[in-house]
């Protein structure tokens, strides 16, 4: 009889999770790259952990930011994430930056005149 809730997770793994189930998820965590959106690295790299028991949370914070883009590693890093909770509320919070064409582009302003965030317009 399974006594805790621990137990039966570990159980339950080894029954219907492959035994190589970590190193796979480890594999496709070091090609993840962000490429689409903040939010979509963020999920996939959140779902790979899920399968990856005994990795460090250096490590961890190591692989994330190492497969975001550059502009949201400075942002985290000035922002001076120390850990994966943070490190991943902070990237799920930020806009994700769009090297659009000026022509396609433009910037809304805030009551001070500066530039808040960009709007994708068609035919512009």
């Amino acid at each position: 009889m399974v006594e805790t809730w621990g137990i039966l997770k570990k159980e339950l793994k080894d029954q219907f999770l492959p035994c190589n189930s970590s190193w796979v998820a480890r594999e496709l965590l070091r090609g993840l790259r962000h490429t689409g959106s903040v939010r979509d690295y963020v999920k996939e790299f959140s779902s790979l952990l899920l399968d990856i028991m005994d990795m460090s949370e250096e490590d961890k914070i190591f692989n994330f930011m190492a497969g975001l883009q550059n502009w949201a590693q400075l942002e985290l890093r000035r922002l001076g994430v120390k850990n994966m909770s943070s490190a991943i509320a902070v990237a799920d919070g930020l806009l994700d930056y769009n090297l659009g064409n000026p022509s396609t582009s433009e910037f809304t302003e805030n009551k001070s005149g500066g530039k808040m965030f960009e709007i994708q317009t068609k035919g512009k």
